[in-house]
């Protein structure tokens, strides 16, 4: 919900809501997560 408000604050920002993920993103959720991550680091 906070990520939600500040991203379009924050230059740069990319918001991605995982909406079946918990905290436990890392976990269940790795494979999305990682590609994410990329994609971002290469923009």
């Amino acid at each position: 919900m906070t990520g939600r408000r500040i991203a379009p604050l924050v230059p740069g920002a990319v918001y991605k809501e995982y909406p079946a993920a918990d905290h436990g993103v890392f976990g269940g959720h790795k494979d999305r997560l990682n590609a994410d991550l990329l994609e971002f680091v290469k923009r």
